[in-house]
Parts: C-alpha cells; structure tokens; sequence
C-alpha cells in the first residue's frame, strides 16, 4: 500500500484500477487518461482538516549515538533454531531485532548519502533538484528531470558530475561507507557511478523521504517534487504534468 511521508508532502496523482470496466473480449482496456487521475493531498488521505502542510524534511545532522547503536537481539545457537527448539517468543524476537537491524543499517546508509552528495552539490551551485515519479501495483520509480541554481537557471548533468568526479567524491563515497557499490576503474567508469549516484539513488533517497513506500497496490501514479537543498525539503508539486517513464497514459 503507498505509504506517504506523515510529515509532509501529499499524494501523487492516481488513477484507481479496482473499478476499470473490462472488455468483453478479454483484451487489455484503454490506459487512462491524464483528466482521470485524482491528487490527494496528506490530509485528504488521513481524513484530516484540510490546511497547510510544510514540506517533507531531511537532515545533514550526523545521527546521534543512540540512532547509531548496533541493535542487540536476543541470539540462539543455530540447533535450537534447526531442530526447532527455540521457543515462539525467542523466534519472534530474533526476527524483529534483525528486522530493526535492517532498518537501522538503511537509515545510516540514507544519511550518510546525504552527509556526502548535498554538500558537494551544494559547493558546484546547485540549489534545487525537479524529479519526477510513477508507478503502481508492485513498483515504483523515481528520476532526475534536472538540477537548476539558486536563480532558476538549469544545469548540465554531464559537467556537474565531472567536477564531482574532479573533486573525488567517488573516493569520498568509497570512504564513507559505499565501497560495496563502487567498483571504480578508470576515469569513465567513475564518473558513470558517480551520475548513479547523484541523479538515481540520490533521487530514491528524496522521494522515499516524501512519500515512504510506494508503487503496491491497485492504482496508477505519477507525480513530481522539488528538493531544495539548502532548506533540506521536498516539496511535491500539485501541478506535475503527466510525464511518465514506466506506466502508459492515454495521450
């Protein structure tokens, strides 16, 4: 089920497939058109007062040591677990501690991303990313539609990565905690995990921060939002055009 940032931010737009009329003859129905998706708001969804609500946050705040801590659980040696000796309750808590293990490890992962490519962005004049997402059912995507300066201006993506390139981001991620997605190699290579970085997993990064997990479901949808990178929000944009990569809209 899409799972909105309670924080902030709204629903994209949607088409709801659990009504669609199918035709007789078994065929595939016409896509939707873009005048039959509906947007809903956060508060709309919650059944909440209608009102403003600030946009969807993310910090460059190292996390605490609290938020840092392994996640200790309860162990039990692998015959208990093999022969069926442990008991339900030891069972259930040995897999929620690995689940908030899992969990724990993604959000230091998540700011860490943040720590390193928002800066670095920063420094080389971008203030503002525009990105775009759809999906439904089982999937969801998110993608770059272009970065742009604190003056509207939009930026080339090519020469921005080479000069994160130049300044040695891809070391720098290596360092902090990514040297399992970097291969490296020669210069090409580099910079081509570098873009993946900073116009894909960047991207997923901010659009899980505005609307949590999305894509399970009956429905289409699609949407865009807007980051802002000094004020550290994602905003959802009420007036995205129906720009879409992975479903079909009627034209």
């Amino acid at each position: 089920m899409f799972s909105p940032a309670r924080s902030g931010g709204s629903m994209p737009f949607f088409y709801d497939e659990t009504n669609i009329e199918w035709p007789a003859d078994d065929s595939e129905p016409p896509p939707p058109r873009p005048d039959q998706f509906v947007y809903m708001t956060v508060a709309e969804y919650w059944g909440e007062p209608a009102g403003t609500h600030a946009p969807a946050r993310f910090s460059l705040s190292p996390l605490s040591a609290e938020e840092a801590a392994p996640v200790q659980g309860q162990r039990s040696g692998i015959l208990a677990r093999l022969f069926g000796w442990e008991s339900a309750e030891a069972t259930s808590k040995r897999i929620d501690a690995g689940m908030r293990r899992s969990m724990l490890l993604q959000r230091q992962r998540t700011q860490q991303l943040f720590l390193t490519m928002v800066p670095a962005l920063r420094s080389l004049g971008v203030r503002r990313a525009y990105c775009r997402y759809d999906g439904g059912n089982d999937e969801g995507f998110s993608w770059l539609d272009h970065f742009e300066t604190d003056f509207g201006e939009r930026i080339d993506v090519d020469p921005l990565v080479k000069r994160l390139h130049d300044m040695g981001i891809h070391d720098t991620l290596r360092a902090t905690g990514f040297k399992d997605d970097l291969k490296g190699g020669s210069a090409d290579q580099k910079i081509a995990e570098i873009k993946r970085f900073a116009c894909s997993r960047l991207i997923d990064e901010w659009s899980w921060v505005l609307l949590g997990s999305y894509g399970a479901g009956e429905y289409s949808m699609y949407g865009a939002f807007t980051v802002d990178l000094a004020e550290c929000t994602v905003s959802d944009d009420s007036s995205a055009q129906p720009i879409v990569k992975h479903i079909t809209i009627a034209s």
